[in-house]
């Protein structure tokens, strides 16, 4: 293998090939060296905004969340409460009570989901770290009832939260009053004032209000009802050991979901996406190595006497296709190695100091592209090139072996 390398390196950074296909090979190099920046970026933005929505929704959601599988709401099991403290991969619990409402205040008014909570909710949340402006506060010093706003309500409803004096109104139907024949008593009506606005992500900014479970109570005519238990545990790797241990042990009436599985969709489209991604720039890649080929059949026709001088001399086909082989790979590599250097410096850059900037940052939780190098992206595309590399460089590689010595030393 040392002698093909040898000639290999020899035939490359040779000074008596035309300048034309020297030109090839630092165009098909320069090529990978691009194509490798660019792909380990962009799987780098991929793993940088994965990470953040998964801590976004990690400080907020529990780790794993059960609920009915029929109805809105349910009675807790009474076992529930003495059955956690045995389990000591459980942290903590707490029970919610969701459903849908409207939010007025003055002229302006939204559909918000309501989730209402109690003191526990903050042992298997961070809600109160989501806030960005005002406070976490579900009651007042005077008792009142509160409310914190995700930041597309507060938008939608111009909230205001130093108006002390003017309450905001949310509003539900009643399940046991006619509409249309008993309207005022149909019509449920809670008065709260904001305390805090809260950035998590569109989809919770947009609808999601916090309150206490009173309020909530009072909203959706419930006593002791819930419509979900929240369970933070203590370490994530026992997510799916716990998540059988409640499904058995509630049984076929309840929905047991791990925190991926409560927004399965979303994490499957950013892996999808990945994945597509991946695809359109390895096949850039393969464009980029295309050049190879050109290069290599240049090399071969060019050194065409060689071939048959080295033939006579006892070199097998098998070495001759190592030499071009290997010629082509060199090519890849001197691609490769900076490009992965390259894209990984900046990909570290981009991390540590943000300096490409999301536009329209000012309405985001972050003002930069996010980024995250993986080692498994990093040898992924080095694999990738070293491919496409030995599959461009074969057909040449080949067809430097099947002309005869006599065609080959021919003048």
């Amino acid at each position: 293998m040392k002698l093909p390398f040898y000639i290999a390196k020899k035939y490359l950074f040779s000074k008596n090939l035309p300048k034309a296909i020297n030109l090839i090979s630092g165009i098909a190099s320069i090529g990978i060296m691009f194509g490798c920046i660019a792909l380990i970026l962009v799987l780098s933005v991929f793993n940088g905004f994965y990470a953040l929505i998964h801590d976004l929704f990690h400080q907020f959601d529990p780790h794993i969340k059960v609920t009915a599988i029929k109805g809105k709401f349910f009675q807790p099991p009474d076992y529930f409460s003495d059955w956690v403290k045995n389990e000591t991969e459980i942290q903590d619990f707490a029970y919610t009570l969701e459903g849908k409402a409207m939010l007025k205040y003055f002229d302006k008014q939204t559909v918000v989901m309501v989730k209402g909570v109690d003191h526990k909710f903050l042992k298997v949340s961070q809600a109160n770290q989501m806030v960005k402006y005002g406070e976490y506060r579900l009651r007042g010093n005077q008792n009142e009832n509160l409310i914190v706003l995700g930041m597309g309500v507060a938008y939608y409803t111009n909230a205001n939260l130093k108006d002390e004096l003017n309450a905001m109104q949310l509003y539900s139907i009643s399940n046991q009053h006619d509409l249309l024949t008993e309207t005022e008593s149909a019509v449920i009506m809670q008065n709260v004032f904001p305390s805090g606005i809260f950035s998590i992500q569109k989809d919770y900014d947009d609808k999601l209000v916090i309150v206490h479970k009173n309020v909530a109570k009072k909203l959706f005519e419930v006593e002791n009802e819930i419509s979900a238990i929240e369970i933070k545990l203590k370490n994530l790797n026992d997510l799916q050991k716990i998540k059988q241990k409640l499904q058995e042990k509630l049984g076929k009436d309840f929905k047991v979901q791990t925190f991926y599985e409560q927004h399965e969709t979303l994490f499957k489209v950013m892996e999808n996406e990945k994945k597509f991604s991946y695809i359109v720039l390895a096949l850039l890649l393969l464009i980029a190595s295309i050049n190879i080929v050109g290069s290599l059949s240049l090399i071969v026709v060019h050194k065409k006497r060689d071939i048959g001088v080295m033939l006579t001399m006892g070199f097998r086909p098998k070495q001759i296709q190592q030499i071009f082989l290997l010629n082509g790979l060199i090519t890849g590599f001197l691609g490769l190695i900076p490009g992965i250097f390259l894209g990984s410096f900046i990909a570290w850059l981009q991390s540590e100091y943000g300096f490409i900037k999301l536009q329209g940052a000012e309405s985001f939780i972050i003002d930069h592209y996010p980024m995250k190098l993986h080692l498994n992206d990093v040898l992924i595309t080095a694999i990738t090139v070293i491919f496409w590399v030995i599959l461009a460089s074969w057909y040449p590689a080949y067809q430097a072996t099947k002309t005869t010595v006599v065609d080959n030393l021919k003048l």
